[in-house]
């Protein structure tokens, strides 16, 4: 496999793809995002307040609205973001900034900031096979499947044998943007082509059986 070109990406262990759930006509993704390899991050964001009333939001919790943060440890979570907003003033292009204030704006429920931090990280990352897998998990996040579909399509053009993004590209055609042929002609490359992923494979041959 090519060694990945474009922004700097700190991943050390193997994207996680996009998996169909046969007979359900459903995907999930689960990324090795860094937020949860950040402890500071994944206290701020995890941790529950064990004063915190029932039926309402602990004193300086998160105000109505704020979905799956209410009744979190909002001042970490307010510390975290001024870090990170305070790394991109000094480096606009810091893609790890970009993508944990994506992840922070979409736990928050606030979906065009955090795509607003995707476009400019997907800028960022050209054409980093990592970031842009991980790129496509956030987009799907927010239900953006053809911007996810995007940020795949530009691994395959610097990358045309990629097959987990061929997979996923196949999953998201078939299951979210109901275009069967290009989901067919990506399963296909993926059920057909030469490449070691043998459960790979099979899973794409489930997929082009079902419906």
């Amino acid at each position: 496999m090519n060694k990945d070109k474009g922004a700097s990406f700190p991943l050390g262990r193997k994207v996680v793809i996009l998996a169909g759930v046969l007979g359900l006509a459903a995907m999930f993704f689960s990324s090795m995002l860094y937020r949860w390899e950040n402890p500071g991050l994944q206290k701020a964001m995890r941790q529950q307040t064990a004063e915190a009333p029932s039926g309402g939001a602990p004193s300086g919790g998160a105000p109505e609205g704020m979905g799956g943060l209410a009744g979190m440890d909002m001042e970490g979570v307010r510390a975290m973001i001024a870090g990170l907003e305070k790394r991109l003033e000094e480096n606009p292009k810091d893609l790890e900034a970009l993508l944990q204030l994506a992840s922070i704006r979409t736990m928050r429920g606030d979906k065009d900031a955090a795509a607003g931090f995707l476009d400019r990280a997907e800028a960022v990352a050209g054409t980093d096979k990592l970031a842009l897998m991980d790129i496509a998990g956030r987009w799907y996040e927010l239900d953006r499947y053809d911007k996810a579909a995007e940020a795949l399509e530009i691994i395959l053009k610097a990358e045309p044998d990629e097959m987990f993004a061929h997979y996923n590209l196949g999953v998201l055609y078939k299951y979210r943007l109901n275009q069967p042929e290009k989901a067919e002609e990506h399963l296909r490359k993926v059920a057909e082509g030469k490449h070691d992923f043998e459960d790979l494979r099979e899973q794409a041959k489930k997929a082009l059986e079902d419906g």
